[in-house]
């Protein structure tokens, strides 16, 4: 089963589809805004059998996943008017907050990796719940790591283990032709 864009990957596995069933090729890319009202709503319908703290991971790691695909132009809050879905989960500004704190540590990474937007992408290891690619820009290379489970995943970035939280990511940058045991960005 394959998707017509990179986002309708995304949005399959992050509303549960197995990432190598949801990332079978063929792609082509789709410069939008992510993610949307409606993206976010399947997402939050499909987590319905989850704790609370279990859907907040999942939102966070929908945006990281919408942030770090090829075609992503702009990262956005959506509508939170009363009657919206996310109002429900978001209702006060503070409740906000560390939503929005990851949107500004993703968009600055946007801003500030080469390997973002346009750098190549390249589909490292998708299974069951794990989804690992790499993008490559001209002097950087971002390794992002998504866990749709609900158990912690242990993966290989460069020479390295890293733990991936369940509904969670990692996200690391390096510079190309330096140690691959450093990363000088970390995101988790």
């Amino acid at each position: 089963m394959s998707h017509d864009t990179f986002w309708d990957a995304a949005l399959a596995y992050a509303c549960g589809a197995n990432a190598a069933a949801a990332f079978a090729p063929p792609f082509s890319p789709s410069e939008s805004t992510f993610p949307t009202n409606t993206a976010l709503h399947a997402v939050i319908s499909s987590a319905e059998e989850l704790d609370a703290d279990s859907v907040y991971r999942l939102i966070h790691f929908t945006y990281a996943l919408a942030a770090t695909l090829p075609g992503c132009s702009k990262l956005v809050f959506p509508s939170t008017a009363p009657d919206s879905t996310l109002a429900q989960l978001y209702p006060t500004r503070a409740s906000r907050e560390p939503l929005l704190a990851i949107l500004d540590h993703l968009s600055a990474l946007c801003e500030s990796c080469d390997a973002l937007p346009n750098g190549s992408f390249h589909l490292v290891e998708a299974k069951d719940d794990l989804l690992h690619f790499t993008r490559t820009g001209p002097t950087e290379i971002l390794d992002a790591v998504f866990n749709r489970g609900p158990h912690i995943q242990i993966v290989s970035i460069g020479n390295k283990a890293a733990e991936v939280n369940p509904y969670g990511f990692t996200i690391t940058v390096r510079e190309h032709g330096h140690n691959s045991d450093h990363s000088y960005y970390d995101f988790r």
